[in-house]
C-alpha cells in the first residue's frame, strides 16, 4: 500500500535463457510472490523469502518488506539525484535459476574427481606389480598418470563442440584404448590386461553416473571410495610388505 491506496500487479512471464529475476520493493509496503515451474531456485538479495516451497514440479516464494526496513526512500533519492544506484540495487530480492547438472557443473565435478581417478589407476598398477611379481619403472608410472589425466582435457575440449555425453564417451574410449595397449606391454599377459581394462572401464562408468546426479553425487563418490578401499585392503591383507620390499630392493632395475 502507498498513500492509503493499494496497487496490485500480476505478471506472467515466459522466460527463455533467463538466469536471474529480481524485484525492487519501492513501495511503503511490498509483498512479492513468485511462482515458477523451475525446480532448482537459488534465492538472492538482502532478504530471503518469508515463505517458500520447492518441489520437483517448481517453486513458490513470498517476500514482505517495508520502506522503513529497507530505507528505500533515501536510496531512491540518492539514485535519482546523484546517480548512486549501487546501494538500491542491493535491496532487490529475487531468484536465480540454477541448473545443478549443466555442462560447467559437470566439468567442475569431473576435475574434482580427477585426482581420485588417477590415484585409483596408480593403485591398480601397484597391486598388479605386487601380486604378479612385476617391475614397473617410475617413468612408466608417469606416462600412465599423464594418459589418465589427458582424459579430462579431452573431455573439456570435446564437450564444447559435441555435448557432454558424447564427449565423455569419446574421451573415455580413446583413453581406455591407449591405456589398454600400454598396460599390455607392462602386464605381459592379456588376462591381466583385460582385468585392468575392466576396472578402468568400470571407473569411467561410475564417474559418469556421479556426474549425472544432483543430490546423491557426494554419497555415491563416498561409497565408491569406501568400496575400493575395502577391496584393496582385502586383496593385500596377507602380503608381507617387508619381504616384498627386500625382494624389490635386490632385483635389478628394468627400464
Amino acid at each position: 500500500t502507498h498513500d492509503g491506496g493499494e496497487a496490485l500487479a500480476n505478471i506472467e512471464l515466459s522466460l527463455i535463457g533467463t538466469e536471474l529475476l529480481r524485484n525492487l520493493p519501492t513501495a511503503e509496503q511490498t509483498t512479492v510472490n513468485f511462482k515458477s515451474n523451475w525446480p532448482n531456485p537459488q534465492f538472492t538479495g538482502t532478504q530471503l523469502p518469508d515463505t517458500r516451497e520447492i518441489t520437483a514440479s517448481g517453486f513458490t516464494a513470498s517476500w514482505q518488506s517495508t520502506a522503513l526496513a529497507t530505507n528505500i526512500t533515501a536510496l531512491w533519492k540518492a539514485c535519482s539525484s546523484n546517480n548512486q544506484c549501487s546501494a538500491i540495487q542491493d535491496e532487490s530480492v529475487g531468484v536465480t535459476m540454477i541448473d545443478p547438472t549443466n555442462f560447467y557443473t559437470k566439468m567442475t565435478r569431473a576435475l574434482k574427481y580427477g585426482f581420485l581417478f588417477m590415484a585409483i589407476t596408480f593403485v591398480a598398477f601397484i597391486l598388479f606389480e605386487v601380486l604378479c611379481d612385476l617391475r614397473i619403472h617410475p617413468v612408466q608410472y608417469t606416462l600412465l598418470g599423464v594418459a589418465s589425466g589427458i582424459f579430462f582435457l579431452l573431455l573439456l575440449s570435446l564437450a564444447e563442440h559435441v555435448g557432454f555425453a558424447m564427449a565423455y564417451g569419446l574421451a573415455a574410449g580413446a583413453c581406455l584404448i591407449l591405456l589398454t595397449i600400454y598396460a599390455h606391454a607392462l602386464l605381459k599377459k592379456w588376462k591381466r590386461t583385460t582385468s585392468f581394462s575392466a576396472v578402468l572401464a568400470t571407473l569411467y562408468c561410475v564417474l559418469f553416473t556421479i556426474l549425472q546426479q544432483e543430490d546423491a553425487a557426494l554419497l555415491t563418490g563416498s561409497l565408491l571410495i569406501f568400496g575400493l578401499l575395502t577391496v584393496t585392503m582385502m586383496i593385500t591383507r596377507n602380503i608381507d610388505w617387508y619381504a616384498w620390499q627386500e625382494k624389490f630392493s635386490k632385483a635389478p632395475d628394468v627400464a
